[in-house]
């Protein structure tokens, strides 16, 4: 299937209105299947002197439908500047979508964004709270690691399309020794681990840091019980939702 005439001129007038998110041109050198409805596309700057993204930002990318959607980027910056996403693909717009994202093809981003990066030289007790799609928000951070990083990763995942992601955390608990995990299929009580995981290091540490990809309505269950039972210069919370 191929973009027809129509569709093209959308997406021109598209680009002309969000000229000013400084939209750069980037090409889609690979698209491979995950699992499900889920891929993974690798994009390479059109220009050599792009900056780098820092691990924990996102971008914003011009869809087949004109919009500008935020996609984490979950590759760790890299001399080629490349940027690699994971993308949901709707059966509704399944076609369209496979043909946008297709090896190739010219990509519209914005300027890299995001408040969920991460500072390495500072080795504060960490908690990573993700929900589905949003734990590849974490992806480079924790590909970033050093061995002295202490953190928990709490994930929930209740989509079998996202079990694909249990080779990584395998892979992080073998390379980070200081590193736990774990995952959920269910919201039950997640405020509580996340609580719970936040007092045992504040038991030898002076402060902990949250960070958390996943739906607004969590984040804001979350911060309010982590207000509640946390002195405010005790956790800082990180999240772009």
């Amino acid at each position: 299937m191929s973009i027809d005439m129509t569709t093209m001129a959308c997406l021109a007038t598209e680009l002309d209105m969000h000229t000013q998110e400084h939209l750069r041109q980037y090409w889609i050198c690979s698209v491979c299947h995950l699992s499900g409805s889920i891929i993974s596309i690798s994009a390479m700057p059109c220009s050599c002197l792009l900056d780098r993204h820092k691990p924990g930002q996102y971008c914003k990318i011009l869809c087949h439908d004109g919009e500008l959607r935020p996609y984490s980027i979950i590759n760790t910056p890299n001399s080629s500047r490349s940027v690699e996403f994971h993308i949901r693909i709707k059966i509704s717009n399944r076609a369209l979508m496979l043909e946008h994202f297709r090896i190739g093809n010219t990509l519209y981003l914005s300027d890299f964004q995001g408040n969920c990066v991460f500072d390495f030289n500072d080795f504060i007790p960490t908690v990573f709270i993700a929900e589905g799609l949003g734990m590849a928000a974490f992806f480079p951070i924790i590909e970033s690691f050093s061995t002295r990083q202490e953190a928990s990763l709490l994930w929930i995942s209740r989509d079998e399309e996202q079990k694909k992601y249990h080779i990584h955390c395998k892979h992080w608990k073998n390379q980070f020794p200081k590193l736990s995990i774990s995952s959920f299929d269910h919201l039950n009580n997640i405020e509580a681990v996340a609580l719970n995981a936040c007092f045992q290091y504040l038991q030898k540490s002076e402060s902990v840091r949250v960070y958390f990809a996943g739906s607004h309505d969590l984040k804001l269950k979350i911060q309010s019980v982590l207000s509640t039972y946390i002195e405010k210069n005790q956790a800082r919370f990180f999240s772009d939702v």
